[in-house]
């Protein structure tokens, strides 16, 4: 599997904070982990799915959830 991007192109297409993805990143390891990976000086990299679950981070943040909710959000989707 290939992982092109990393936290500064997740950055870059949703406009979430540093913070925030790598919060995410830590919060949700049961849904990250199989789509992110540690590169050279522990960088982040994730691949191309990942960047589809930050789309959804981020219209559900947009839209008030916190960090937990929007894991309860994701879980269900992803075992529909």
């Amino acid at each position: 599997m290939k992982y092109p991007n990393t936290v500064q192109n997740i950055i870059s297409h949703t406009g979430l904070s540093y913070q925030w993805i790598t919060k995410c990143i830590k919060t949700m390891p049961e849904i990250f982990d199989t789509y992110s990976i540690r590169g050279d000086n522990n960088s982040i990299l994730l691949d191309n799915n990942a960047l589809v679950i930050f789309d959804q981070v981020k219209q559900l943040k947009e839209q008030g959830y916190t960090i937990a909710n929007i894991k309860l959000e994701l879980m269900k989707n992803l075992y529909k």
